[in-house]
């Protein structure tokens, strides 16, 4: 009975595959949680590393498409994005603890409160409520326009 090795797998690579091959092994021996560097463990890694960026959960299964996608990605855009969230988490510090004043001013004053007497935002049924919506819509268009006028500005500046 003959036992063969069904992990052992050849693979026929160009002369520039070959010399990618011997960066990528090269790079990972620069890593330092890689304690050996095998052709056959990096190998392995990259295609880990493929399959977690181009087949699994991914709901485009165009090859092209997403690698189009995953070039477009820069380092400075996932920092973006947690500054972004940083600035929301605050905003939503900020309005949770309004909403919570607001409570404690109406339950001091005797005032009840009922959920059931709101109107929606954009039940367009209380103009005291719309006049507010439209003053808060007005001061976020201006802060848009005020922050865009600063970035430009800035760039400019970075230009000179």
């Amino acid at each position: 009975m003959s036992k063969t090795n069904d992990k052992r797998q050849f693979v026929y690579l160009t002369d520039e595959s070959k010399i990618a091959l011997e960066e990528i092994v090269d790079y990972f021996g620069l890593q330092d949680n890689w304690n050996t560097v095998k052709k056959s463990a990096v190998i392995n890694e990259v295609l880990v590393t493929f399959y977690d960026l181009f087949v699994f959960g991914t709901k485009s299964k165009d090859y092209q498409k997403r690698y189009f996608q995953l070039k477009k990605v820069k380092p400075q855009d996932s920092e973006r994005l947690l500054e972004e969230v940083a600035i929301l988490k605050r905003q939503q510090d900020v309005s949770f603890y309004t909403v919570l004043a607001l409570f404690q001013a109406l339950r001091l004053n005797g005032l009840t409160y009922n959920p059931d007497s709101l109107s929606s935002a954009y039940s367009e049924n209380d103009a005291d409520q719309m006049k507010l919506m439209f003053q808060i819509q007005s001061l976020i268009e201006k802060d848009i326009q005020t922050a865009t006028t600063k970035k430009h500005s800035h760039k400019k500046e970075q230009r000179k």
